[in-house]
């Protein structure tokens, strides 16, 4: 579905100018990505995350503020509630700037 939305929006005039693809129109907007995820893999050293499509994107469109909250944990773990806390105030926190 996201990626539905991404093809209708991504359209000449729309969200870049016709003449430069490379401008996005969306300028001085802020966006945050909020994953979730139990597997495990690679953490970047500030605890954030790697790049994705979807920043990727976003910064396409013209946004240069993107920011990323990662919850990554697993559910069964005694410090579940812990990452849960965590998380949430980081949330709590980036809302606070938008």
């Amino acid at each position: 579905m996201l990626k539905q939305f991404i093809d209708v929006v991504s359209q000449p005039g729309l969200l870049y100018r016709p003449d430069d693809a490379a401008r996005g129109l969306l300028t001085q907007r802020k966006a945050a990505i909020i994953r979730t995820s139990s597997g495990y893999g690679p953490t970047p050293p500030d605890g954030t995350s790697f790049p994705t499509g979807l920043e990727a994107w976003l910064r396409w469109s013209g946004m240069e503020e993107v920011r990323q909250v990662l919850l990554r944990h697993d559910p069964a773990a005694p410090e579940a509630a812990l990452s849960y806390r965590l998380a949430e105030n980081h949330v709590r926190e980036l809302g606070s700037t938008f």
